[in-house]
């Protein structure tokens, strides 16, 4: 994976789009990276998964947001420790969610001339 630097946020360069992960009944799930993300102020790097392989009608599809480190090419996940990591890592989910949305709507406008 390469991962360069951050722009407001969002990890910029990374290669990764799939991850599977084991559950504790030894079952792989697989999830689509819907973003990377590092919080102003903090030294973690985050990502938010969403599980692609559930089934909607009996499941609810599931988002999750985990810490990680990159090692030897490999993305190493961990849990979110507390509350507050949680806190900081979903507001700023929602707010580059909200500016991409501004951004959406801005280019979808048509140009008035006066």
């Amino acid at each position: 994976m390469a991962k360069e630097e951050q722009n407001n946020g969002v990890a910029e360069e990374v290669e990764i789009d799939r991850i599977f992960i084991e559950d504790e009944d030894g079952h792989s799930h697989e999830y689509e990276v819907i973003m990377y993300l590092q919080p102003d102020g903090s030294e973690h790097q985050y990502v938010i998964l969403l599980q692609v392989d559930g089934e909607e009608e009996e499941e609810e599809l599931e988002v999750l947001p985990f810490r990680f480190t990159e090692e030897d090419d490999e993305l190493k996940l961990y849990p979110l420790e507390n509350e507050e990591e949680w806190q900081l890592v979903t507001e700023t989910y929602y707010a580059l969610c909200a500016e991409d949305d501004e951004e959406e709507d801005t280019e979808e406008q048509p140009n008035h001339k006066g």
